[in-house]
């Protein structure tokens, strides 16, 4: 049974194989196991928001095998953007964002590095890190950035991986106010 498992492309924790070169394919992870553990956390994410968290992370894929780990964000984020964009979604890179606190309104609180739209009208925030590991705080600043949009998922990829799966989170918002009346 074990290799039957191998030679069908699975691997450890019942994820998929990526086995795609276009940016567009889902391939890589196992939508049934993601979506139950969203459940669990109290969140229905929409379709469109889990067809953009693939599609991103195909289009990382393909940046890593290409360049691999070591150069600086910036680079992996200006290719990220390229090849989402030429995917036909849209994204853009150090999107200013308003913070809001009580009635103060500071303009261009923070820079989020990546935003990603698709064609249905989901959104998904992405944290880029070219780093040796990925700590609390950088999972932690994604959330925030996710409340203060209020967004249910964002991405946190480290491209300073040698597996670049390895530096690939999905972070939840639990906060997020537009979740279905049955999960709440």
């Amino acid at each position: 049974m074990a290799a039957e498992k191998r030679r069908s492309g699975d691997r450890k924790g019942g994820r998929k194989a990526h086995t795609g070169n276009e940016c567009g394919r889902m391939t890589y992870r196992d939508d049934a196991m993601i979506d139950e553990r969203h459940r669990q956390a109290g969140i229905v994410v929409p379709a469109e928001v889990n067809r953009l968290v693939d599609v991103t992370i195909n289009c990382a894929l393909k940046i890593h095998r290409r360049l691999g780990p070591g150069l600086l964000e910036s680079v992996y984020e200006r290719c990220l953007v390229w090849e989402l964009q030429a995917s036909g979604l849209q994204a853009e890179s150090q999107v200013a964002v308003d913070v809001v606190y009580k009635e103060l309104r500071i303009p261009a609180g923070f820079r989020m590095d990546l935003q990603v739209e698709g064609a249905d009208g989901g959104r998904l925030a992405v944290e880029l890190k070219a780093v040796d590991s990925i700590n609390p705080l950088h999972r932690a600043q994604l959330l925030t950035y996710l409340r203060i949009l209020d967004l249910p998922l964002g991405m946190l990829i480290n491209f300073n991986s040698a597996l670049l799966m390895q530096g690939v989170e999905r972070v939840i918002n639990k906060r997020w106010s537009q979740q279905s009346p049955s999960t709440s």
